[in-house]
């Protein structure tokens, strides 16, 4: 008999979900390889090929530096900072940031 799994997928079937958990795994992968330290990631959301990034960093230069490392990831592209504010939490001073970027998608072989 068919597996509760198989039954429970969307009407895009099997591999759809599993591609897009594999992405979504890809994703935070290379978020985490990318990301400097002093810098903390505190909301991601993804939305189609667009990615929401919105955290705290310990200075202005830590933000560019993750700016520089998306775009030189095989994987994303496209940075660009929404806000960046200094705010203090926990009595420290950081700045808080919001950017976008883009999911590279991979290149269609057109036969």
């Amino acid at each position: 008999s068919a597996s509760p799994v198989a039954n429970s997928a969307s009407v895009g079937g099997e591999d759809e979900v599993f591609g897009d958990a594999f992405e979504l795994l890809r994703l935070l992968s290379e978020l985490a390889k990318q990301t400097p330290e002093g810098v903390y990631l505190r909301a991601l959301k993804q939305d189609g090929a667009k990615i929401s990034l919105s955290g705290y960093a310990q200075s202005n230069a830590r933000v560019s530096t993750l700016m520089r490392n998306i775009e030189a990831s095989p994987w994303l592209e496209q940075p660009q900072l929404i806000e960046i504010k200094a705010v203090t939490l926990d009595k420290r001073r950081l700045n808080e940031f919001s950017l976008t970027a883009a999911l590279k998608r991979a290149p269609v072989d057109d036969g």
